[in-house]
């Protein structure tokens, strides 16, 4: 059994909150779940679950990420993405 593809992205500025059910390979099971998404690339989501937090604990999530994304914002023009099989590591 693979994933279920049903993602529903929620999106404020650049804060993505996606709700997805998963397939759990361990224990055999489909999962629900809602991510605040931190990283997401081809293969992989990785983020903070919401399902299992209290609705202090959810809007204090999402305040520190905005509030990380509002302090970044004057650096943003100097935000670069690397492909890692170009890279030369010195040192």
């Amino acid at each position: 059994m693979t994933p279920t593809n049903c993602i529903i992205s929620h999106k404020g500025d650049r804060m993505k909150i996606k709700e997805f059910m998963y397939y759990k390979e361990k224990e055999k099971v489909t999962k629900a779940y809602r991510v605040l998404t931190i990283k997401e690339d081809d293969n992989y989501i990785e983020g903070v679950s919401m399902l299992d937090l209290s609705e202090d604990k959810k809007e204090e999530v999402i305040a520190i990420y905005k509030d990380f994304e509002e302090k970044l914002q004057p650096f943003m023009a100097q935000y670069r993405k690397f492909k890692k099989s170009l890279m030369t590591i010195k040192g």
